[in-house]
């Protein structure tokens, strides 16, 4: 057992209190010398088989369970689901090898917080339990200040009925996500005491954090476990904060984007039209279930066109499907990205070619937008043409979505 050390984090007095369960002592002891570095961790027993592992942990009550997969007699898949329906204040992390790896989904699922492929270092493992323990540490806080926090902040909620507006577009390269993070933010500048939060959808190059020059510790993925108890205090532990916008960060790994599905997009859109005035959704350019689901949830699509042919086929094929789903044309817009003088492909003319209305345009300003992509910066309050347009955007799109552009 690792002993105490004044450079220990606090809770409550205690270290992180962690549990290890593995189907061999090699296992077990290379574990534990991976943490041994780490004196924020307190190893509070072992188990070499799943049935063991159930069995102490009623008396050791730690934090965390780090379990193999593979587990003899009780996998490690199983005590993560038991210990999320009957002690969900004990943490699971599992470990597996490659060949394992298409147990993911369904260990997450199961209720494992945390699910890492093996050989794994003492860094990515020590990171790994510690943003898994302060999640949890933020869960039980609120749960502690229920009774005054989250009542107030419920009141509040259910006389919200905040817009969703859906940023799509055909193709990559239109600039869905350059046009969603700074459509929020200018809005959220220009109205102060709005709540306003971004939900990055592109699950696989998802770049929203990016433009903002911020690094994400915590992504979508994250509320998946939680998926129904998705309240305030939820959704800011896992949301990157800037002024008064909560972006919500697509995950850096293709198996955690996998976790995302069609019950928790839902959620986390009905918990986003209770606590934000504005939620602004940027999406991936593949036309997916989870695609369908968030443009079910929305209250506006904007589509994002690009001058050029293929961009405006791609927006067609979308607006086609837009209209098999029986949305109405006035929940539909584009808008024209990138926009030159040019007699061949005119805003009216892609109007009348995607059957859609057109919104407005963002001119096509290559060097200046590049400079801004490189250096992590968001358009700023300037007499450029790219600021310029986006005030007349936010205002037709209050017109067409009915949020509020009233001072406050």
């Amino acid at each position: 057992m690792i002993k105490n050390s004044e450079h220990a984090i606090e809770n409550h007095g205690k270290r992180i209190r962690l549990f290890l369960a593995a189907d061999n002592v090699a296992s077990l002891n290379n574990t534990l010398q991976l943490l041994s570095e780490y004196h924020e961790f307190e190893i509070v027993d072992t188990a070499l088989d799943g049935e063991d592992c159930l069995q102490k942990i009623t008396l050791c009550r730690p934090d965390i369970v780090i379990a193999e997969l593979a587990l003899p007699k009780i996998s490690g898949v199983k005590i993560a689901e038991y210990l999320s329906l009957e002690r969900p204040e004990i943490s699971t992390a599992l470990l597996a090898d490659q060949s394992n790896l298409g147990f993911y989904r369904s260990a997450m699922l199961a209720g494992a917080r945390e699910f890492l492929i093996t050989p794994v270092t003492g860094e990515e493992l020590a990171f790994s339990l510690k943003r898994l323990f302060e999640i949890e540490k933020e869960r039980r806080q609120r749960k502690r200040t229920s009774l005054n926090y989250d009542l107030k902040s419920e009141i509040k909620a259910k006389n919200k009925n905040g817009k969703i507006i859906l940023v799509s577009g055909g193709k990559g390269g239109t600039g869905r996500s350059f046009i969603s993070a700074n459509l929020a933010n200018i809005y959220a500048k220009s109205y102060p005491h709005r709540r306003v939060a971004v939900a990055d959808f592109d699950l696989q190059f998802g770049d929203i954090c990016a433009i903002y020059d911020l690094v994400p510790k915590k992504s979508l993925a994250d509320l998946v476990p939680v998926a129904d108890e998705l309240d305030q205090a939820t959704l800011n532990s896992v949301a990157v904060m800037t002024d008064n916008i909560c972006l919500f960060a697509s995950p850096t790994e293709l198996e955690r984007s996998e976790l995302v599905s069609s019950h928790f997009t839902v959620k986390l859109l009905e918990a986003c039209r209770r606590y934000y005035d504005l939620t602004i959704i940027n999406t991936g350019a593949l036309m997916t279930d989870i695609y369908l689901d968030l443009m079910e949830q929305s209250d506006y699509m904007m589509l994002v066109a690009n001058p050029e042919v293929l961009s405006v086929k791609a927006c067609a094929q979308i607006g086609r499907i837009y209209k098999k789903m029986g949305l109405p044309k006035e929940a539909i817009g584009f808008v024209l990205n990138k926009h030159a003088d040019s007699r061949l492909l005119t805003p009216e003319r892609i109007a009348e070619r995607l059957n859609i209305k057109y919104i407005t345009s963002i001119p096509n300003v290559p060097e200046e937008v590049s400079q801004m992509l490189n250096e992590g910066k968001l358009i700023i309050e300037t007499d450029s043409a790219a600021f310029l347009a986006f005030p007349k955007l936010i205002s037709a799109l209050a017109a067409r979505v009915g949020f509020s552009t009233a001072p406050t």
